[in-house]
This record gives structure tokens, C-alpha cells and sequence, in this order.
């Protein structure tokens, strides 16, 4: 039996082994000796512990070895998967060394107890093949004694140092695992506990500063007390799932980030515990407090808001994506004086406009705003601002507000039980895909608009859907003056805004009647509004400032119903205006006879209305008239068509209140049936105008025809009944 040795050769299990087995596989068996008939090896199993196992590897196929347990001196152990497996120089190997050398001469002496002359002659060469192994023996034993203070080495901080690693694939450098393992840096290597108790601050501070590359590992509540500060540029901050970071202290910042390029990422939590602050106050403190550039924050859940979830502070570019914040805020408790508590807020630099800031897929719940900008910025803009595919629930107050905002996109959001959904001041921004569901009359606490945009230019309000009951004097969609004066050149299309309670409210509104001075070009088409309308105003409203006209506006291709008494359009100090293609539906029962109209103009003038179809369906105890009000004259009515349908009404006039002015072509009126049980006595009638008997009796009559034009012109009965 030859026993062999070989230099650096390790591997590891591949599978556990109890302390009873005769083999074992290793994960490559490649570096250890290829046995021959009555050879074998020792091997070292190593336990992460540090317990160690000497066997006799008796043979080896490829990574499968037939081992004897419990060589030289130990004893046999169970070790799990991944053990080391070495082949050391022990004191078991260099014995059958020895003997593998000393074999021969034993032979030789043994022959030489025949022949003793010969075995003196050589005595002196045996002589000196004994010094020589005997020199081997002590090299060998200084080589154990050296393996066993590098085993000792391995243990102390530079241990790592001393052994290599090299990464699978070609052109992998050889590096140290020291190195290898510094790659990320874990809060735990700097001291912290994880218990959510012990006052982790200090030590992950120091983990902050020595490295880029963060980890807070999951499983560990990291308590902090303090802020935490990122100053270095391109780091990355990865909080794992299962990992909490309690921030405990009230009134300050748990991350503070004021280098540029910071990566926050991970799908553990920021647990915030102070005492929440929702007054409308400038804010000082938020989770996640951001002052440096390119700033990533992904995937990461902050549970509890004490004022604010993501504070941008003067910054210019940053990503926000696939977050959750869950404010945790009472909004049954909410009050029109608190706006503070924000998810998100942008708040630009006092002195020069920012913006590029993209908030998507993310979820905002529970707070008194999900996103604000600008609010607090002095005589500033946030420009170019993004937030599309996020999801807003429960936002007391606002799902989106930005006061002072350039260019902002508001895309594919869903908003769920918000107040105002979205709210901005200012120009070019896009409002578009979003969905609004369960406003109005849910809570009072909403506000009073849905979509609304305050000094609006050049904006654009498309494809929004609006459904839910309204609270009282809301608006679906609303582009207004709050302290300029000026609505021009915007966009309202497509649209669908339905009010589906019963409490009045404007689908739409466009001006304010006492600070707008400018409206030109505003396009409103093809959208879709329906529900009662406002006190004194319409479903879709035009306002104007007294004394002052808008002009060159458009309503077209837009369905409008109105299911109480208000008008389905009004429009108010209007010149140039075009109204064409609309469908206006109206439909409400009276308790008395009253006069209502379909479409109301007060001082409009140098205007079309074209192609517009004017229905009434049912109604009792009602005067309808089409276009009329105080209009000024000079407008052209052409092409409409106004249609009575199914109506129990006791005295219908489909009028216009034309000036002289006007010019009135091709307009058609059909009132396709009018049913009471008396002539009117009260409306304006035209010759031919037919009132069908809802109580015939015998001896009476079947109806009652107009046969002289007037208010209520003259009528005879018709259609004898025997």
C-alpha cells in the first residue's frame, strides 16, 4: 500500500455525510490523485465550526471516494454540505512516508541476514539513507507545524486575505475572498444588532461612510434614533425583504441624501414613529430627505408618514419607481386647514426651475396628499415633472397637487377615494388615461374638483374617466383662475365625467366669474357628461369676469346630460364662439309647471351653433326651450335639431330666444308627442300643435289641436268619442 500527496488540493461536500458513512462526494474531484491499485490519500474535512475529520480516501471515481473514518487521532464526525475537504500534510501521512521508504529496506535486511558480509558493506549507505529520512521527518513536521498556524491565521481579520478566489468564466481575475466580500458591505459587519431595541445609528452611520454598497440584510429590525446620512456619490442602499428600519425619532430625518446618483432599493420597510404633522406649514424633516442629484428610490415600502414620504429638496432629475407608501393617517380626522402630510413632495429650487422628476408604479395610500410640488418653493418651477401608473387611495385631500408646476404629466393613474385627484397651476401639463373613482359624496372632507387646473395654458385634459357620486358644488373637471386671470389655448377631449348620485355638481367648468379676463382658443371635445347640474349652472359651464369677453373657443362632438333642472351647457360672455355637433340630453320632472332650457346663452354673441341635436326625454309640469338666454345677437343657428321624446309635458316650446340679429337656417323641431287633460293655458305654441287626452271619456274628445299660433295661442277639440 502506497500512500500519495499532493500540493493545494480542496474542494468541498457536496452532500452531508453522518459520522457512520464510508464515502462521501465532493463538489470536484478532479484535483485530488487518481488511485492505483494499493494506493490512497488522507483528506481533511473541515466544518465551518472548525472541527476537523482526518479519512483514508481508499479509491476515488471522479467525485465519489470510499473513505475509512477517524485517521490520526480523530474522530469521526457528521458534517453538512459545503465542508471543506483538503489534502493536508498530517502526521498519519508522513508515518506511512516513511514507511513507504523503509519497506524496501526491511526486504533488503531481511536478505541480508543471509549474507552478512555483504550487509556490512552496506550498513554505511543504510546509515545514511536513515539520516536522510530522518531529515525528511523534520522538515515534514515544521511543514504541520506551519499548516497549523495558517489554520490559526485563517480565523483572525486578516485570514481572508490569505486565500484566493477566482470567479467561473474566462478572463475572471484571481482576487482574494477579503476582497470578494468587500464587494457589499452589511450594516451587521459594522456592529449593528438588528433587534429593533439596541440603538443600531452609530454603526450603520459608520457602514454609510466606509462603503458604497449597502445591505441591510432581511430578518433584522434596524432601530434608529438619529438621521442617517449618504454623502457618497453612486451609492446603492439595498434594504432586503424581511429587513425593517425603525425610525424612531420625531420630527427628523431617517435618511438624509445629499450625494448624487444614491440608489435606495429593496423590498424591506421604513417604519417612521413619530407624531404625525399634517399643518400647512413649510417641511423641514421626511423619511427619505433628498438634496443631491439622480437620486433612485425602487421597490422599497415606507410604512407610516410623520410628514412626508420622499422629500425632493432644489433637486433637478430623479426616479421613484414601483414604491409603496402607506401614510397610516386617520383620514375620517382630516380638516380643510391640514395639507402637509405628503407621500411624495418636489420642492423645487428657490432661484431656477427644475423638474425631470418621475414618480411611476407606485402606490400611495392613507395620506392627506399622495404627491405635491412646488407648494412650498420660493418663486419657483417644477418643470417637467412625471407621474403615470401609480395608484392613489384614500388621499384626503389630494391624489396630485402642484402649485407651482411647468410641463407636468399625469398619465394612467388610478385615484380611489381622493379628494381633489389632481390639481396644478401653471402651463403645458398633460392630465391624461386616469381613472376616478369613489369621490364626492363618499366623505365631505373631498374637495370640491376632480381634475382641475388653475391658471391653465396650453394644457391638455384627455381620455380621463371621472365616475361617482359628487358632493355638493363639486366638479368633474375644472380649469379655473385662483389669482390670474388669463385661460387660453387648452385642450379637453375625450372624456368621460359622470356624476352617478344625485347632489348637484358641474361635470364641467371652464373660468371663474370674477377673476377671468382672457379665454381664447379652448378646444372641448368629444367628451362624455353626465348628472345633475349645479345650482344656477350647467353640467358644462363657461364663466366669465364681468365686463370682459372671452373668444374663439370651441364645444364639439360632446354628449351632455342633465338629469335635474340645470341646463346642460352654459355659456357665459362668450364672442366668436363655435358649438357644433353636441348631443344635449335633458331629462327632469318638475313638482309645478316651470321653464327651463337645454342650453343657456348670457351675452354671447358673433357665435355658431351648428349641427347640435337637442333631446328632452319625459318630464312633467316643464316649459322646455333650446337655445335661449340673454344672448346679445349677431350668433347663427343652423342645422340643430331639437326632439321631445315620450314626454307627459303640459306645455313644451323648443324656442329659440333669437335677436334680430341672428340668423336662424335649417333648424328643425319635432315634438313627437304631448299628452295632459286640458288645452295649455300657459307656453308659446305653433300652428299644428297636437295635445293628446290622458282621461278619455265617453262624449268626449280624443285631443285638443293649436289652430292660431301664440302664448298660448288658440285650441279646439278633435276627435269625437261616442
Amino acid at each position: 500500500m502506497t500512500v500519495l500527496l499532493a500540493n493545494n488540493v480542496s474542494s468541498a461536500l457536496a452532500a452531508p455525510i453522518t459520522a457512520s458513512a464510508t464515502s462521501m462526494t465532493v463538489m470536484d474531484g478532479s484535483r485530488f490523485p487518481v488511485l492505483s491499485a494499493g494506493q490512497y490519500f488522507y483528506a481533511t474535512i473541515i466544518a465551518t465550526n472548525g472541527i476537523v475529520e482526518i479519512v483514508k480516501v481508499n479509491t476515488r471515481n471522479g467525485n465519489a471516494m470510499s473513505i475509512t473514518r477517524a485517521q490520526d487521532g480523530t474522530n469521526a464526525q457528521a458534517f453538512v454540505a459545503g465542508a471543506r475537504v483538503e489534502m493536508r500534510i498530517n502526521a498519519a501521512s508522513v508515518r506511512d512516508t516513511v514507511t513507504d521508504q523503509t519497506g524496501p529496506l526491511d526486504t533488503r535486511l531481511t536478505t541480508a541476514e543471509g549474507d552478512i558480509t555483504s550487509l556490512e558493506g552496506r550498513m554505511t549507505t543504510a546509515e545514511g539513507d536513515i539520516t536522510s529520512l530522518e531529515g525528511r521527518m523534520t522538515t515534514a513536521e515544521g511543514d504541520i507545524v506551519a499548516l497549523e498556524n495558517f489554520d490559526t491565521a485563517l480565523a483572525t481579520s486578516t485570514g481572508s486575505a490569505s486565500v484566493g478566489f477566482l470567479q467561473a468564466g474566462t478572463g475572471a481575475s484571481l482576487r482574494t475572498v477579503q476582497s470578494k466580500l468587500r464587494d457589499v458591505v452589511s450594516v451587521k459587519d459594522f456592529g449593528a444588532v438588528g433587534d429593533g431595541v439596541a440603538d443600531d445609528t452609530v454603526a450603520i452611520q459608520a457602514a454609510l461612510t466606509a462603503a458604497k454598497n449597502v445591505v441591510f440584510p432581511g430578518g433584522y429590525t434596524f432601530y434608529v434614533a438619529g438621521t442617517l446620512n449618504i454623502t457618497q456619490n453612486s451609492a446603492c442602499i439595498c434594504i432586503e425583504g424581511g429587513a425593517t428600519v425603525y425610525h424612531a425619532g420625531t420630527g427628523t430625518k431617517c435618511f438624509n441624501i445629499t450625494g448624487s446618483n444614491v440608489t435606495i432599493c429593496g423590498e424591506g420597510t421604513l417604519f417612521s414613529n413619530g407624531t404625525q404633522n399634517a399643518t400647512n406649514s413649510p417641511i423641514t424633516y421626511a423619511a427619505i430627505w433628498v438634496s443631491g442629484e439622480g437620486c433612485v428610490i425602487r421597490d422599497i415600502r415606507l410604512q407610516r408618514v410623520t410628514r412626508c414620504g420622499v422629500y425632493f429638496n432644489d433637486v433637478g432629475f430623479a426616479t421613484v419607481d414601483g414604491i409603496t407608501i402607506d401614510g397610516e393617517y386617520d383620514t375620517s380626522t382630516w380638516v380643510p386647514t391640514d395639507t402637509g402630510l405628503f407621500g411624495i413632495f418636489i420642492d423645487p429650487n428657490a432661484t431656477s426651475s427644475q423638474g425631470q422628476i418621475l414618480v411611476s408604479s407606485s402606490k400611495l395610500a392613507r395620506l392627506v396628499s399622495g404627491i405635491g410640488a412646488g407648494n412650498y418653493g420660493a418663486a419657483s418651477d417644477g418643470r417637467g415633472l412625471s407621474f403615470t401608473s401609480n395608484l392613489f387611495i384614500d388621499c384626503a385631500d389630494h391624489g396630485v397637487y402642484c402649485a407651482a408646476t411647468k410641463g407636468t404629466t399625469v398619465s394612467a393613474n388610478t385615484f380611489d377615494r381622493c379628494g381633489a385627484a389632481v390639481a396644478l397651476t401653471g402651463s403645458g401639463h398633460l392630465i391624461s388615461g386616469n381613472s376616478v373613482t369613489n369621490f364626492g359624496a363618499a366623505r365631505s372632507i373631498y374637495d370640491k374638483i376632480s381634475i382641475n387646473i388653475r391658471e391653465p395654458m396650453n394644457c391638455v385634459v384627455s381620455n380621463n374617466v371621472l365616475i361617482g357620486p359628487y358632493g355638493a358644488g363639486y366638479s368633474g373637471i375644472e380649469l379655473s383662475n385662483i389669482t390670474g386671470t388669463s385661460i387660453s389655448y387648452n385642450v379637453v377631449d375625450g372624456n368621460i365625467v359622470v356624476n352617478t348620485g344625485t347632489v348637484q355638481g358641474r361635470m364641467f367648468i371652464i373660468g371663474n366669474g370674477s377673476l377671468t379676463e382672457t379665454m381664447t382658443g379652448n378646444v372641448i371635445s368629444n367628451n362624455v357628461f353626465k348628472g345633475p347640474g349645479n345650482n344656477n349652472e350647467a353640467v358644462a359651464t363657461f364663466l366669465m369676469r364681468p365686463t370682459f369677453y372671452g373668444s374663439n373657443n370651441v364645444f364639439c362632438n360632446n354628449l351632455v346630460h342633465s338629469t335635474n333642472q340645470w341646463q346642460c351647457l352654459w355659456i357665459n360672455r362668450q364672442k366668436k364662439m363655435t358649438v357644433h355637433s353636441n348631443k344635449f340630453i335633458w331629462e327632469y320632472s318638475a313638482g309645478a309647471p316651470a321653464t327651463y332650457d337645454v342650453v343657456y346663452l348670457n351675452d354671447v354673441s358673433y357665435s355658431t351653433f351648428r349641427g347640435n341635436s337637442l333631446s328632452v326625454i319625459g318630464g312633467t309640469n316643464v316649459t322646455i326651450r333650446g337655445f335661449t338666454g340673454n344672448a346679445s345677437g349677431n350668433n347663427w343657428y343652423t342645422e340643430n335639431q331639437s326632439t321631445l321624446t315620450d314626454s307627459s309635458v303640459a306645455a313644451a316650446t323648443p324656442v329659440f330666444n333669437a335677436q334680430v340679429s341672428d340668423r336662424v337656417i335649417n333648424n328643425t323641431w319635432n315634438i313627437n308627442r304631448i299628452e295632459g287633460t286640458a288645452a295649455p293655458t300657459t307656453g308659446t305654441w305653433a300652428l299644428g300643435d297636437v295635445v293628446y287626452n290622458t282621461n278619455p271619456t265617453a262624449g268626449g274628445y280624443f285631443g285638443w289641436i293649436c289652430t292660431v299660433a301664440g302664448t298660448p295661442g288658440t285650441w279646439r277639440t278633435f276627435g269625437a268619442i261616442s
